[in-house]
C-alpha cells in the first residue's frame, strides 16, 4: 500500500504484482495490477454515503471495482506518464473539489457538510476517463461485499464509520486472492480467520483490555460459525458505444434495502392525458388479491376508461412526483424493467437500491453530442413522440430498433440515448398504442365541438395478411372553419361482407367516438349494393326516428365511381364488367394467350394494350424502343416511355392513349424494325394502322371531357345555392333562361327538394348560443368559379317578407357590400353561426362532404406498405394504431413548397364541397353532365 507522499518514488520502482493507493481526499481507492503486457487500474469508493447507511436494514451490498482501465506496459513504464500520473494522484489525495462535497444550509447560507462522505467520482469516473486516453476500459472479475456500518444508538443521525484504510486493504486482499486462488474460492475468508486469530493471540499476550478481547473473539466466532460461502463473482461491463464511453454523471455505490413499507394512499380515480383511470379494487365485486410478484409492493392495478384495459400504477413515480407511465399489464417484464431503470429496484429480489444523487461538472468537458442525462430525461416525452411519428409515417418495422447498427448510429450522435432507447420491439408497440389512444381521445373531443354534422366514408379492402379491412373516414368542419377529413379507424371484418356486418363494424367505431344520431351526417360511398344496406343498418340504430326515404337520402354516391362507370361503358360497351372479370381470371391463372385474345375484341384499344404490354415486358424491348430518336419538333417526346393501362381505371386509358399519340412515330418505327426472338409471335397482330390511330385520336378527344370533369369536380362540390356568391340566381339565368326543357324540370324539382330538406331536418332544430365569431379569411383565387363570380350582382325578385331564414336568404341579393370580406363560403356561414344557427348548420353540413370516397383508397395504399411480407403477423389493433397515427400526424411540413407537387393543385377544397343524392341539394349533376356532353362547362 502506498501513501500519497511516496507516489513519486514508489510507482517508478513498482515491481510487485499488485499495489493499493489510498486517495483520501476523494474517498476513493485504486488497485494497480501488473501483467506481462499491461497494467490495470481498478477504482472504487471506500466509505458509503450516510443516507445509504442509515436507510438500509441489514448489510449494504457493494460491488468492486467500479471501473477498470488497461494501459500497455510501455506506456505505464514511460517516465512522462508516470510523472503526470503521480502528480495527479498526489493532488487528488489532499485537494478536494467543491462539486464533490455535500452542502448543508445554515443561517440561510450553504456550508460544507463535513459529517458526510465525499463523492468519489473524481477517482471512480474522472481518473479512468483520463487513463482511457492511452488505454481502454476492460472487463475484469469483481466481487460483492456485504458491509456493515455500525450505528451508535437508536435514531442516530450519523453512523459510526469503519476505517477506510482497513477497508481498502480488505478489498485489495479479496480481489487479489479471489483471482489468484480460483480453485480455492474460500482462501480470502480462511486468511482473514487466520489473521484475526494471530492478532487476538498477540493481544492476549500483550494484556489488552477485556472489552477489546471480547469484541475480537465475537468477530472471530462469527466468521467461524456459518459455512464459508463462495464470494459472488461479478463482471464489470465493457462499453458498447462506438466512441469512448461517456463518463457518467454519477458513480454511486448501490445499496439494497427492502421495499418501503408505506406510500401515500393513491386515489380511487384520476385523470391523465384526458383519460380516466379507476382503481381495480374499488370496482371488483368479489374479493380482489394482487399477485405474489414483488411489483405489487410498488404499485397497484387500475382500469383505463378508454378501453377497459388493466394498467400498472407505480407508487415510486408518485413519490418522486413523476408522471405515471401506466403500462398495460401483460406479464411483469415491462413493469420490472420500469422499476429497475427508473427506480433502481432489483428485478430479481425486488429490493430497492439507494444511491446518492451526484452532481457532475464533467458534462462541460464532453463533446456536444454527449447530452446531459438530466436534460434528456426532461425531453423524453418529446423524443418518444418524434420516434413514433417517424416509425408510423415511414412504415418502419418495430424490430428495426433492435438493430445494432441503427442503435450504434444513435449512440454515436448522442450517447445518453443508451439508457433511454427501448431494447425490445414490444416496448415500441406499447408506445405506439399509448400514443394512438391519447390522440384518439383528443380527436373525440374535437369531433364533439364540430360546427357541422360528421359525414362518413368507408370502404372494404383485402390486405396482404390477408385480412378483410374496413377503413372509415370522417368529414366535418371544426371550430376554426377548417374542413377536416380524418381517419377514424381501420378495422378487421370477420365473417361475410354483408351490409349488416359492415354496418355493425362502422357503428361500433362511431360509438367509440360518441357520434350519435344528432351528429351523424351523410355517407359518401361507392356503388356497391352492400353499402346501401350498411347505411340503412347504421341509421336505424343511430336515428330510429328516420323513415326509409330519409335514410336513403343520407346515402351519397362517389362521383369518381360514377364517372369511372360511365367511361368503362364508353370504352368497353355494356358488358364491360363481364369482360373485366374474364380478364382478371386469366391474369390470375397466367394464361396470357387468352388475355391477348380477349383484348383483340376491343379493336384499337385492345391492339394498343397488347403492343404496349409487349414492349414493356422485357428490358431488351424497352431499350430498343428508348433508342429510337425522332428529333426535330418531336424531340420533346424522345425518351418518353409507354404507359400501360389499368383495366379497372378509366383515366389510365386516357394517359396511355395520350402517351401513345405523342410517341406515334417512334411506335411505327419500332413496329417496322422489330425482329421477334425465337418462340415469339412478335407484334404482327398488334400493329396499329391509320384507321386505328384515327380512332384513338377520337377516343382521346372524348376522354378529355371526362378527365376535365374529374379535375373540375371539386369546383362544383358545394351546395351551390348556399354559397352566398351564387344562390339560385345563377342557375335561373344559365339553366332556365338559356337551358332546355330537361334542365328547367330539374330546376323546379331541385328547388322543392332543397326546401323540403331545410324544413324537415334543420328549421328550428338548433337554438342559438352566443359564441365568438371566427376570424375572416383572405380570399383564395379559384379559377373554376370565375364565370359564376361575374354574376354575383345578378338580382333576384323583390325580397320576400318572411321570418323563414331560408326564404330570406334566397330572396336577397347574392352578396352585400358589407359582406365583401367573406370570399369563403364557410367563413361566411361561420360568421352567422350565432345569429342564424339553423341555416348555418344547413350550409356547413353540406360543405363538409367530400365529392368522392377516395380517402379510403389512400388509407389502404398506406396500409399496404405497413403490412409487407416481413410484417405479415401484425395484429389488427397495431395496424389501426399505425395507420391512424400516420394520418393524424400528416405530411412533413416543407419550408419552401413553391416547386412541390401540391403547390400546383388548385386549392378549391378550401371554399366548399359537393353533396348530392335524393332529398339533398342536387349539386354538380347538371354542370357535370354539361361537361360530359360537350356543352357549356361552366
Amino acid at each position: 500500500m502506498t501513501h500519497r507522499r511516496s507516489y513519486a518514488t514508489s510507482l517508478p520502482k513498482f515491481v510487485a504484482p499488485v499495489a493499493l493507493l489510498h486517495v483520501a481526499a476523494q474517498n476513493g481507492g485504486v488497485l494497480v495490477r501488473k501483467t506481462i503486457t499491461s497494467a490495470i487500474f481498478e477504482t472504487f469508493e471506500l466509505s458509503p454515503a450516510n443516507k445509504a447507511v442509515m436507510t438500509t436494514q441489514g448489510r449494504l451490498v457493494r460491488q468492486f471495482p467500479a471501473n477498470a482501465t488497461e494501459i500497455p506496459s510501455l506506456d505505464f513504464e514511460d517516465e512522462t506518464f508516470l510523472s503526470v500520473f503521480t502528480k495527479t494522484l498526489e493532488k487528488m489525495s489532499y485537494q478536494t473539489v467543491q462539486e464533490t462535497v455535500h452542502k448543508a444550509r445554515k443561517a440561510e447560507q450553504e456550508h460544507d457538510e463535513d459529517r458526510e462522505t465525499v463523492e468519489p467520482w473524481i477517482v471512480t469516473d474522472l481518473l479512468p476517463s483520463m487513463l482511457r486516453g492511452v488505454g481502454k476500459q476492460v472487463t475484469v472479475p469483481g466481487i460483492c461485499k456485504n458491509t456493515r456500518e455500525e450505528v451508535m444508538w437508536s435514531n442516530s443521525k450519523l453512523p459510526w464509520r469503519r476505517s477506510p484504510v482497513w477497508f481498502l486493504i480488505r478489498v485489495g486482499l479479496q480481489l487479489t486472492m479471489t483471482r489468484l486462488a480460483r480453485k480455492d474460492k474460500d482462501s480470502y475468508k480462511e486468511f482473514m480467520v487466520f489473521l484475526m486469530a494471530q492478532v487476538l493471540d498477540v493481544a492476549v499476550k500483550q494484556g489488552a483490555k477485556s472489552d477489546i478481547l471480547h469484541t475480537m473473539s465475537t468477530k472471530l466466532s462469527r466468521r467461524l460459525s456459518p459455512p464459508l460461502p463462495s464470494p459472488l463473482t461479478i463482471m464489470v461491463p465493457n462499453s458498447t458505444s462506438l466512441t469512448p464511453s461517456p463518463v457518467p454523471t454519477s458513480s454511486p455505490t448501490p445499496t439494497l434495502s427492502p421495499a418501503p413499507v408505506r406510500y401515500h394512499e393513491p386515489p380511487d380515480e384520476f385523470i391523465q392525458d384526458r383519460i380516466t383511470y379507476v382503481k381495480r379494487a374499488t370496482i371488483t365485486k368479489k374479493g380482489f388479491r394482487l399477485g405474489s410478484s414483488h411489483i405489487w409492493k410498488y404499485g397497484l392495478q387500475y382500469i383505463r376508461g378508454s378501453d377497459k384495459k388493466e394498467v400498472y400504477y407505480c407508487h415510486e413515480c408518485t413519490a418522486g412526483k413523476n408522471k405515471q407511465e401506466l403500462f398495460v399489464i401483460n406479464g411483469t417484464s415491462k413493469v420490472r424493467n420500469h422499476l429497475e431503470q427508473k427506480h433502481q429496484i432489483d428485478p430479481h429480489s425486488g429490493i430497492k437500491k439507494h444511491s446518492s444523487t451526484r452532481k457532475s461538472v464533467l458534462d462541460q468537458q464532453k463533446s456536444a453530442a454527449a447530452t446531459n442525462t438530466f436534460f434528456w430525461k426532461d425531453s423524453m416525452e418529446k423524443f418518444k413522440e418524434l420516434l413514433i411519428r417517424w416509425i408510423v409515417y415511414c412504415h418502419i418495422a418495430f424490430f428495426q430498433l433492435e438493430n445494432r447498427y441503427f442503435r450504434e448510429l444513435l449512440f454515436f450522435l448522442n450517447p445518453a440515448l443508451l439508457n433511454h432507447l427501448p431494447k425490445a420491439a414490444k416496448t415500441i408497440r406499447s408506445w405506439v398504442m399509448d400514443a394512438f389512444l391519447s390522440k384518439k381521445q383528443r380527436l373525440r373531443e374535437d369531433l364533439q365541438r364540430s360546427r357541422s354534422r360528421i359525414s362518413i366514408s368507408f370502404d372494404l379492402w383485402t390486405s396482404p395478411n390477408p385480412y378483410a379491412i374496413l377503413g372509415v373516414i370522417a368529414m366535418w368542419i371544426d371550430t376554426t372553419g377548417k374542413r377536416r377529413t380524418t381517419v377514424l379507424g381501420i378495422r378487421r371484418v370477420y365473417g361475410e361482407h354483408t351490409g349488416e356486418n359492415l354496418g355493425s363494424v362502422v357503428l361500433e367505431l362511431l360509438k367509440e367516438y360518441d357520434i350519435g344520431g344528432d351528429e351523424i351526417g351523410y355517407f359518401m360511398l361507392d356503388n356497391a349494393s352492400s353499402n346501401d344496406t350498411a347505411v340503412g343498418f347504421i341509421l336505424k340504430e343511430l336515428c330510429p326516428w328516420m323513415d326509409s326515404k330519409q335514410r336513403r337520402h343520407r346515402r351519397l354516391r362517389c362521383l369518381g365511381h360514377i364517372v369511372n362507370l360511365c367511361c368503362q361503358a364508353f370504352l368497353m360497351g355494356r358488358n364491360c364488367e363481364k369482360y373485366l372479370a374474364k380478364l382478371e381470371k386469366h391474369y390470375q391463372r397466367g394464361d396470357y394467350a387468352k388475355v391477348e385474345e380477349l383484348w383483340k375484341r376491343f379493336g384499337c384499344l385492345g391492339r394498343l394494350h397488347n403492343l404496349v404490354r409487349y414492349i414493356r415486358l422485357t428490358p431488351q424491348r424497352r431499350e430498343e424502343f428508348a433508342a429510337i430518336i425522332i428529333g426535330g419538333d418531336l424531340s420533346e417526346f424522345d425518351g418518353l416511355e409507354l404507359i400501360q393501362n389499368n383495366s379497372t381505371r378509366w383515366n389510365s386509358w386516357f394517359h396511355s392513349i395520350t402517351r401513345a399519340l405523342n410517341v406515334r412515330e417512334r411506335l411505327e418505327i419500332f413496329s417496322a424494325r422489330h425482329v421477334p426472338g425465337k418462340g415469339s409471335q412478335g407484334i404482327a397482330n398488334f400493329k396499329l394502322d391509320g384507321q386505328h390511330w384515327f380512332e384513338l385520336e377520337k377516343i382521346e378527344l372524348a376522354l378529355k371531357d371526362f378527365y376535365a370533369a374529374t379535375l373540375l369536380s371539386e369546383a362544383y362540390y358545394a351546395a351551390q345555392i348556399l354559397d352566398p356568391y351564387r344562390k339560385w340566381a345563377w342557375f335561373r339565368q344559365e339553366w332556365v333562361l338559356h337551358g332546355d326543357e330537361e334542365k328547367r324540370r330539374w330546376f323546379d324539382n331541385a328547388q322543392s327538394a332543397v326546401k323540403h330538406l331545410w324544413e324537415t331536418e334543420y328549421k328550428g332544430r338548433h337554438p342559438v348560443e352566443m359564441l365568438p365569431p371566427p376570424a375572416r379569411k383572405e380570399r383564395v383565387p379559384d379559377p373554376a368559379f370565375d364565370r359564376q363570380r361575374e354574376h354575383k350582382r345578378i338580382r333576384t325578385d323583390a325580397p320576400v317578407s318572411t321570418t323563414d331564414l331560408y326564404e330570406q336568404y334566397i330572396s336577397t341579393d347574392r352578396l352585400h357590400d358589407d359582406e365583401a370580406g367573406y370570399d369563403d363560403a364557410i367563413a361566411y356561414w361561420l360568421s352567422r353561426y350565432d345569429s342564424q344557427r339553423d341555416l348555418a348548420r344547413f350550409a356547413l353540413d353540406l360543405f363538409a362532404i367530400s365529392p368522392m370516397s377516395d380517402e379510403c383508397e389512400r388509407l389502404f395504399s398506406s396500409a399496404k406498405l405497413t403490412i409487407v411480407d416481413r410484417r405479415g403477423r401484425l395484429k389488427a389493433d397495431i395496424i389501426e394504431a399505425c395507420e391512424c397515427l400516420r394520418a393524424w400526424y400528416g405530411k412533413p411540413q416543407v419550408e419552401d413548397d413553391s416547386d412541390s407537387e401540391e403547390s400546383a393543385v388548385c386549392p378549391t377544397t378550401k371554399s366548399s364541397n359537393l353533396v348530392g343524392g335524393g332529398g339533398a341539394p342536387y349539386v354538380a349533376i347538371w354542370p357535370m353532365r354539361s361537361v360530359l356532353l360537350g356543352g357549356n362547362k361552366h
